[in-house]
């Protein structure tokens, strides 16, 4: 649940069987799951303690992408290959925004924002994007 991306083989199983051993979920479950499912799916999941299918998991929202038996560890390197291409200071000024969205008020997370944006305009990788968009070039973008 704290991966960027999560990809799973078609044949995967998911549960939260905490709650059969008289426990919760540690390491953030209780905070991450309903994050990334919803309060009402996340409760079902560490209430009940069922498995779920890899098709049920990405409909839900806890998986991204599935992937045929076996291929997972493949779509995955193709996801971190794209991620290789982007520009480094713009991924991470990304990752930090998202990740302080649960945490800040709306308007603490626009100006914190607005202040990582006037910082990415400094960076050689803005520039040489921004001056390819005015010459009507297109980096290419993963799908």
């Amino acid at each position: 649940m704290a991966a960027t991306f999560r990809i799973a083989g078609d044949n995967a199983l998911f549960t939260m069987p905490e709650v059969k051993l008289g426990l919760i979920p540690g390491a953030g479950g209780t905070k991450r799951l309903p994050r990334l499912v919803g309060r009402g799916n996340a409760l079902r999941l560490m209430l009940l303690g069922n498995e779920i299918s890899a098709t049920d998991a990405a409909k839900m929202g806890l998986v991204d992408r599935v992937t045929h038996q076996g291929g997972a560890l493949d779509a995955a390197m193709s996801v971190a290959e794209q991620l290789s291409e982007m520009p480094a200071a713009a991924m991470a000024a990304v990752m930090r925004c998202v990740d302080e969205s649960a945490d800040l008020r709306l308007s603490a997370g626009l100006a914190a924002e607005a202040v990582r944006i006037n910082d990415l305009f400094d960076t050689a990788d803005t520039r040489e994007g921004i001056s390819a968009f005015f010459q009507g070039e297109r980096r290419d973008t993963p799908n």
